[in-house]
């Protein structure tokens, strides 16, 4: 991997900073600290991976968005995104029925990679995040926080509720001159979640919370 030579530092280097260690949180190598200014950025020597880069209030950004998420993913799955009227029948559409739908019609391969990319790795991530930013903001001793930290390293990419809210436009453009469609609310809930999951992604601190989270372990 190539780095950008400009804004980098390489820890390795002796420092009189660098009194203490980071963590590499990909491939656990224990490298010295170095100041860092502002726009400086520390990558690990061996898998160069990024060490840090300060994010201020990273750990406060990250609980308030994570709880947010929290309190709009349900209510977003449970309410129509779509509301199609064809010949007098109405037909409500939602993330949890088009669930249902599937099992019941036997397109149980759909059904599952709707429930895991749509449903359980969206909830998964956004509740390890509070659970990450809720112990770390207030200094709670909650168990297996390294572990529950990789979990969500290694299920950030696999949610796709972008790809469900992309297909949805598809079809509303192809059913137009069919039916009349309206939105939901539900449509509007997972917007909003998206929203958050982004900002999410934005101000999280990854080598600032595995920091925090080694200090503990």
């Amino acid at each position: 991997m190539e780095l950008n030579k400009v804004n980098t530092i390489d820890p390795s280097v002796e420092s009189t900073d660098a009194v203490e260690h980071w963590c590499c949180h990909q491939c656990n190598l224990s490298v010295r600290k170095t100041a860092l200014s502002h726009q400086e950025r520390a990558y690990c020597p061996q898998c160069h991976a990024l060490l840090r880069h300060y994010i201020t209030h990273s750990v406060e950004k990250t609980l308030a968005l994570s709880l947010s998420g929290l309190l709009i993913i349900f209510p977003a799955l449970y309410y129509p995104l779509l509301s199609l009227n064809l010949l007098g029948m109405q037909q409500d559409a939602s993330i949890l029925l088009t669930l249902k739908i599937a099992f019941q019609s036997d397109y149980y391969l759909i059904a599952l990679v709707i429930f895991f990319s749509c449903i359980l790795i969206p909830l998964l991530k956004v509740w390890i995040l509070f659970y990450l930013s809720l112990s770390l903001h207030f200094s709670l001793q909650l168990p297996a926080l390294a572990f529950a930290y990789r979990v969500y390293l290694e299920v950030e990419d696999w949610a796709m509720l972008e790809i469900f809210l992309l297909g949805l436009l598809v079809s509303v453009i192809k059913l137009k001159s069919l039916a009349a469609l309206e939105f939901g609310n539900g449509s509007i809930l997972l917007t909003c979640f998206l929203l958050l999951a982004v900002f999410s992604s934005i101000f999280l601190d990854k080598q600032g919370f595995w920091e925090r989270i080694h200090e503990r372990s």
